[in-house]
């Protein structure tokens, strides 16, 4: 049970497109026009992200445990050797770096409590789910939410300036600055 429900929360067309399409709605539905330019900013952050983790993953060149451990390790619903995509892209973890750079981004622009321990624990079972599925390293995953932390906070100070995103425009009938 524990393999389907891991598998299914690294996916990204799976689980990531419909937790990004669910956080547009409840951007849009909340803070209208801000919200869905949030989410756009958001998309992007990630998108650049993902970029910067494959360069990292070019000059770090680490194996991953299904590679480098493939018969010592239990890889769900793979039989023989080789289950990897990319025998040395495993350093760091694009999962963790992008759900962490979300999880960063939403708690910082948002200062709420609830949005901030959703975000993390999504991030975090994200991060799991990595290691669970032989994918990665528990130093391979700490290093994408590391990179992913830094990242989601310099695009939430990005946002904030450029988009001047503040507490108060954030806010259901607050103030929209022009």
């Amino acid at each position: 049970m524990l393999d389907r429900f891991f598998e299914w929360v690294s996916l990204w067309y799976g689980f990531g497109v419909p937790l990004g399409l669910l956080m547009l709605v409840v951007f849009r539905r909340r803070w209208e026009r801000r919200g869905t330019l949030l989410w756009i900013f958001l998309v992007l952050l990630l998108l650049a992200g993902e970029t910067g983790g494959r360069v990292l993953k070019h000059f770090a060149s680490q194996p991953r445990p299904c590679f480098d451990l493939a018969e010592v390790v239990r890889q769900p619903d793979h039989h023989g050797p080789a289950p990897c995509k990319n025998e040395r892209g495993g350093m760091p973890s694009n999962h963790a770096l992008n759900y962490f750079a979300a999880a960063t981004l939403v708690a910082i622009t948002f200062r709420s409590r609830w949005w901030t321990l959703c975000g993390f624990g999504v991030a975090l079972l994200v991060g799991i789910s990595r290691v669970y599925l032989a994918q990665h390293y528990p130093s391979q995953v700490m290093a994408g939410a590391s990179f992913g932390v830094v990242w989601g906070f310099a695009g939430a100070r990005f946002a904030n300036q450029r988009l001047r995103l503040t507490e108060a425009a954030l806010r259901p009938g607050g103030p929209v600055p022009s």
